[in-house]
């Protein structure tokens, strides 16, 4: 059984005890399910008489005129008649129709084989009178479900006649399919009044009353009285939660990961070149200090390389620290730009990696003397 059937089959075990309850269940399973037919009545003739004589008597009044010379006119009465139909497939649904209409009419059906329930004669008449001679389009009348109770029974109705729900294991999802946008506007307004927020969307020529937000959901399971499945519910959602956060953590500190793999590489690929170009040595004391300490450990953190001085530096300071070695870096990568780009004004025509600077020109300043240092 999918999870929407399993949620009806617990529904359809509580029944409603109050009898407006009953009321208000039918009439959200008839707005849904049922069809009213209106059946011509035979046509019947009669004619005003006095003097407490009745209509069709044979015999004359003393005294009156004969029937032949009669000229009072006759008046024709129609008597109509009602026939009420619910339509469903669905065995537990039929059942439920059944004991309702059972408490509330004391009908007792006799065709059970068939997918129809049908109602006539004065059974019929005393529903339509206690459904308040339902209004068509899928309404029903206000009056039916004017308290708390009685709008909860009614939600129950509509759900068990048209509504549907997801596995929350796969999405959260609550939806009742209208029969026009009327019937979906009045079930909203009594969503409204438990302060859920359902939507509306057209689909396949019905427009279908909505649900998406986990909270909700499981407020409307707890409005219909479907206390196992909403203790269900709430237990998948708080495993998805947690799972949820889990792997918000988990992809957040691979990305803090990745990026202090990419800083750190960065870090010793400038500490390289200040190696490679003019030597450790020329850093200051603090500076040389931490570089020697990257060289050793590339794969330490920012905090773990502060504990390792001496004495101990925090995170922002050592951050610090190699922002300075980056800033010396760059400065010979620019010189060795400048290099590539005048030719001759280098040694050989290139930057002379063992000078540590150019021979000539701007760019035969030291990086020590540019002050970054």
């Amino acid at each position: 059984m999918s999870y929407s059937s399993d949620l009806k089959q617990e529904l359809l075990g509580r029944f409603p005890k109050d009898r407006a309850c009953q009321t208000a269940e039918l009439a959200g399973i008839f707005s849904f399910l049922g069809e009213v037919r209106v059946i011509p009545g035979s046509k019947e003739a009669s004619k005003k008489v006095s003097d407490g004589a009745f209509a069709g008597d044979s015999k004359e009044a003393p005294g009156s005129a004969s029937s032949g010379d009669s000229k009072e006119p006759q008046q024709e009465t129609f008597h109509e008649s009602h026939s009420i139909t619910f339509r469903t497939d669905q065995t537990g649904l039929r059942d439920r129709i059944l004991s309702l209409l059972d408490k509330l009419i004391n009908f007792k059906d006799e065709t059970s084989d068939t997918d129809s329930i049908i109602l006539t004669g004065p059974k019929a008449e005393k529903l339509l009178d206690i459904l308040h001679h339902p209004m068509g389009q899928g309404l029903i009348e206000n009056g039916l479900i004017e308290g708390w109770e009685e709008k909860r029974a009614y939600l129950r109705g509509c759900f068990l006649a048209g509504g549907s729900i997801s596995d929350p294991n796969k999405s959260y999802h609550f939806e009742i399919a209208a029969r026009n946008p009327a019937q979906a506007r009045q079930i909203v307004s009594v969503m409204e009044t438990f302060d859920l927020h359902g939507k509306t969307v057209a689909r396949q020529g019905r427009t279908v009353v909505y649900l998406k937000e986990s909270n909700e959901i499981s407020d409307m399971l707890n409005i219909m009285e479907a206390s196992v499945t909403l203790l269900d519910f709430e237990n998948i959602r708080i495993r998805k939660d947690m799972n949820n956060a889990v792997n918000r953590k988990v992809n957040c500190e691979t990305a803090n990961i990745g990026k202090m793999v990419e800083a750190a590489v960065r870090e010793v690929r400038d500490i390289e070149l200040i190696r490679d170009t003019r030597g450790l040595g020329s850093l200051s004391g603090k500076l040389r200090e931490t570089a020697e300490l990257r060289l050793l450990h590339p794969d330490a953190s920012l905090l773990e390389l502060g504990r390792m001085m001496d004495p101990p530096v925090g995170k922002s300071g050592v951050n610090h620290r190699l922002r300075r070695i980056g800033a010396v870096a760059d400065e010979i990568r620019k010189q060795e730009e400048n290099c590539d780009e005048k030719g001759s004004s280098c040694s050989d025509g290139k930057f002379n990696r063992s000078n540590t600077h150019c021979t000539s020109g701007t760019a035969g300043k030291s990086v020590s003397e540019s002050g970054l240092l």
